[in-house]
């Protein structure tokens, strides 16, 4: 598992191990490294990074009181899909953003793991402590959390009103044939300010781009 990308991150980490040699050590960074060593060649050099301010500070920011806890649950999910020869070698693993939620009543920490070879898996920190891995996602399968998301998006972009539009609600569901729908129920500003209200649809068929109408 040799490659441009891996040899740009090795130099990368080789020069920030350099610049931090009177540091402490990094519990995080040395239990990456004892995963690998463990691994060899079956975990990209780039993905044994954990999450920090330097590298990541989107993902440090928004998710700091919850570092270690997302590190942890990354490395035990990489060591399940390599001892479950689910996976040849891993390209990256991944805190899924999308899926993850985070609020005084709720506490869900999402997933997703790519192989070389294009298989890639999802799974949260409920199944992740089970050892309950699902199975690999189909090639161009849509996700439930990406059909939510990108529907809004699409609206905030192509909307019909040059403002921002408000959404008011959006609701997931499937068709007959197992494809994502969204519906999102949104509002903006028309002629002389008026607030008009208007309801989108998109559509998310595997292997296609999302299909969007606005009523």
């Amino acid at each position: 598992m040799r490659s441009r990308k891996n040899l740009v991150w090795s130099l990368t980490l080789a020069l920030g191990i350099a610049q931090a040699a009177d540091a402490p050590p990094d519990p995080q960074a040395i239990a990456w490294k004892q995963l690998r060593d463990a691994y060899p060649d079956r975990i990209a050099a780039y993905d044994a990074v954990p999450y920090s301010s330097r590298y990541h500070p989107e993902i440090a920011k928004a998710f700091k009181d919850n570092l270690e806890e997302i590190e942890d649950l990354r490395r035990r999910l990489t060591q399940l899909i390599l001892q479950g020869k689910r996976c040849d070698a891993i390209e990256q693993v991944l805190l899924d953003t999308a899926a993850t939620h985070i609020s005084d009543k709720e506490k869900r920490l999402a997933f997703r793991i790519d192989c070389e070879g294009g298989t890639t898996y999802h799974a949260d920190a409920a199944q992740i402590r089970a050892g309950d891995i699902p199975p690999a996602d189909k090639k161009g399968q849509w996700r439930k959390a990406e059909a939510r998301t990108i529907c809004e998006e699409v609206i905030r972009a192509n909307g019909p009103s040059r403002q921002k539009p408000h959404i008011i609600d959006t609701q997931v569901d499937t068709d007959d044939s197992g494809a994502y729908r969204a519906t999102v129920i949104f509002e903006t500003k028309g002629r002389q300010q008026r607030p008009e209200t208007h309801t989108a649809k998109c559509t998310f068929a595997p292997g296609e781009y999302p299909r969007v109408t606005i009523e």
